[in-house]
This record gives structure tokens, sequence and C-alpha cells, in this order.
């Protein structure tokens, strides 16, 4: 079972008992892309997450000014992509394309939600796996933050600041709110 055992290596299988990986596996469906291949773009409709078995995938998405492409990452063997939209039935949220001859295993969003509910282990991994999503997401922002968004020193106020691009605005403005308070707490 030698591609059970290459599945067995990626992050979001590695830890589960042998039950919730087979589970899972009777799943999967194999599927090649060739370079270059457009899997789907930032506002498709999300039915499906991606397992890399061989080749390389690249996370976009376009520059709300220029329209052009900004790479977000790669990803390669033994990762996982695609996963937000089949748990949260929302659009993609970036893009992706084959950067080489790509084959994956997809699991279709009917077929994995079922899985998480019935095998919490499976939810556990997928957690674990969107948290480290999640910490790469704020590197790579904190890295690039001199040459994509406006920064000054915030002893010296907002008039020393140039404004941040029409498409950032909105998104400072949210962080900035303060949550309403839940209920019972006040």
């Amino acid at each position: 079972m030698f591609v059970a055992d290459q599945l067995r290596q990626i992050d979001l299988f590695r830890d589960l008992n042998d039950d919730d990986f087979a589970a899972v596996f009777a799943n999967l469906r194999r599927v090649h892309y060739p370079r270059g291949a457009l899997l789907f773009r930032k506002g498709d409709p999300g039915d499906r997450l991606y397992l890399i078995q061989r080749g390389q995938v690249r996370i976009f998405v376009p520059d709300p000014q220029s329209g052009e492409e900004i790479t977000i990452t790669h990803y390669g063997p033994g990762q996982v992509f695609g996963e937000l939209s089949p748990l949260d039935a929302q659009p993609r949220s970036a893009g992706a394309s084959a950067t080489e001859a790509l084959d994956v295993w997809e699991l279709h969003g009917a077929d994995f939600l079922p899985l998480l509910r019935a095998r919490p282990q499976i939810g556990l991994a997928m957690l674990q796996s969107l948290a480290w999503r999640l910490r790469h997401t704020t590197r790579t922002l904190e890295a690039h933050t001199p040459d994509r968004f406006e920064v000054g020193p915030i002893d010296r106020g907002e008039a020393f600041r140039r404004p941040a691009p029409e498409g950032l605005r909105s998104v400072f403005e949210k962080l900035e709110r303060p949550s309403p308070p839940e209920e019972g707490q006040g």
C-alpha cells in the first residue's frame, strides 16, 4: 500500500489512528494537473481540498490596484491546500496554479465534513494545519510590511504616515474596531 504510506506522511494524517486514516483514504480521488494548469481562482466556489503527492502549486491573489498576481506561497509534496472553502462554504480566498506537473489527492467537501463530525481527531489535525498556515501568513506579512504596507513611527502621529492603499484600509479599520462584548459579559 505504497500510496497510503506516502499519504501517511502528510501533516494532516501523521497523527491519525489507522481507522481515521482509512476513513479519509476511502474518500480520496487522485487527479493529475499539467504544469501551468489553473486549479482555481480567488472567488471561485470551493468544494474540495487538495493533498499534494508530487509537484508544486503556487498560491496567489490578484493585486487590487494593478490586477497582477501576488504569490503568497508555494506548496509541495506532503502539503495540503484549498482546505478553507470546504470548511466554511465561502468562495476561495486565493488562487492556485501548478508550477510543475502536479499529482494531488482531492477530498470533496461533501465527504470531508461528515468525516470531521464523525472523527474529531481529523478536525484536530486540520486545526493544527490551519494554525501553522496562519503563523506563516503572519510572518509573510511582517516580512513584507515595508514594501507592501504604509509604515511610520507611532510617536510621530498619523500626519507623518502615507495613507494605506484603499483595499487595505477597510481591513485595518475592521481590526481597529473593538469586538462587541459577548453575551453575559459586560
